[in-house]
């Protein structure tokens, strides 16, 4: 197979205060509706050939991952720069996948071990953005808006903050220029984290 992953910073240390789990929902919104794909366009755009479009997303990072047969690189590649340079934050997609981030987060809570360690966490990280997880908290992802989530793309998603890997089946000359031109074409830029705010950072 093909493997297509789209690395960059993000995570608490990159959000606005107050707004944790913002990096966490982007990059599932990144998989969901694009200006010229609705969301379920997109699921059947990959699913059609047997692939796989994927968000991931941690504590100081999140990307994209796409895996296809090596030939449909050019779907793979034309998936993946859809959502990057041309996502659509539609509040109804938007409101469904807080609210599944929200329902991910009480289940957490209702699990001692799993509470016990975010308290340790925070205890451990005091004011810091590494005190709440990559999925953020109740009261900052309820304070977010779709906005929100197309400032903070247009911020981490720049040439100086992405890493872009291949690996698998596939031909170097024939690949490689095609991944530089997609490179080519995202926004100059680089970023810093918001940590500086705090003490110790």
């Amino acid at each position: 197979n093909l493997h297509l992953r789209l690395s960059c910073l993000g995570g608490p240390v990159y959000e606005v205060p107050g707004k944790r789990g913002a990096t966490s929902l982007l990059a599932t919104l990144l998989t969901k509706d694009t200006k010229f794909r609705t969301a379920a366009e997109v699921a059947r755009c990959i699913e059609e050939v047997g692939g796989v479009f994927s968000a991931f997303s941690g504590n100081n990072s999140f990307g994209l991952a796409v895996e296809v047969l090596p030939t449909d690189s050019d779907r793979a590649l034309a998936l993946l720069a859809d959502a990057v340079q041309h996502p659509a934050v539609h509040r109804e997609t938007f409101q469904q996948e807080r609210d599944a981030q929200l329902a991910a987060i009480r289940q957490d809570n209702d699990d001692v071990v799993t509470f016990g360690r975010k308290l340790l966490r925070r205890k451990f990280f005091g004011p810091h953005p590494l005190a709440i997880d990559a999925q953020g908290d109740e009261p900052g992802l309820t304070a977010l808006q779709p906005s929100d989530i197309a400032a903070l793309h247009r911020r981490l998603m720049v040439a100086g903050n992405v890493v872009l890997s291949v690996a698998g089946d596939f031909e170097v000359r024939r690949l490689v220029p095609r991944l530089k031109a997609f490179l080519n074409r995202l926004p100059r830029g680089v970023v810093r984290s918001q940590a500086g705010a705090f003490a110790g950072a």
